[in-house]
């Protein structure tokens, strides 16, 4: 892992590997114009969202964690 999270300049950053894939994670700013929704059927909607995909990606993750076994 790399990370830069209080660069002198520009947004902070990050690169992950594992085995074969990369991840490459940059912070952002939202627009002075971005109002978040006030509406709770989002939060509703990203909370059942994860909830549905937990299992999936815990079971992605098992393989990775067994080291060796």
């Amino acid at each position: 892992m790399r990370a830069e999270l209080r660069p002198e300049h520009g947004p902070a950053h990050a690169t992950l590997t594992m085995a074969d894939e990369t991840w490459y994670i940059r912070e952002v700013t939202w627009d002075n114009k971005f109002y978040p929704v006030s509406n709770p059927r989002v939060m509703r909607w990203g909370f059942s969202l994860f909830r549905r995909h937990a299992w999936a990606m815990l079971q992605g993750m098992i393989p990775r964690l067994r080291v060796g076994g």
